[in-house]
């Protein structure tokens, strides 16, 4: 078989919506190097009920294991840079936005 994407790097521009309130982690935006839960990389948010925050967080599957880190907290209506990217087993993600800039490594 014979890949015909192989991603390394994704940028986005987002706003930093109302999202609901939620536990866990939900997924914003990712990419895989080919099964979703073997090699992949995720921008994911969680969200306490009625805050005004949200919490944003790398997560990513390094062969078949999940892993989590938060990356900062960020104001409902803020526009935010992301960067995910991937590079010889490295997962990382910056966050760049009015606040500053963050990045986590995997």
């Amino acid at each position: 078989m014979r890949l015909l994407y192989n991603p390394t790097q994704l940028t986005c521009n987002l706003t930093i919506g109302n999202w609901p309130a939620t536990e866990g982690i939900q997924k914003i935006t990712g990419f895989s190097r080919g099964w979703h839960h073997w090699n992949s990389i995720r921008l994911g948010y969680n969200r306490s009920d009625g805050a005004k925050f949200v919490r944003l967080f790398l997560y990513a599957y390094v062969k078949g294991k999940r892993n989590e880190q938060l990356i900062t907290t960020v104001k409902v209506g803020t526009k935010v840079d992301v960067e995910l990217s991937f590079k010889h087993h490295v997962f990382a993600a910056i966050i760049r936005g009015k606040f500053g800039q963050y990045s986590k490594v995997e």
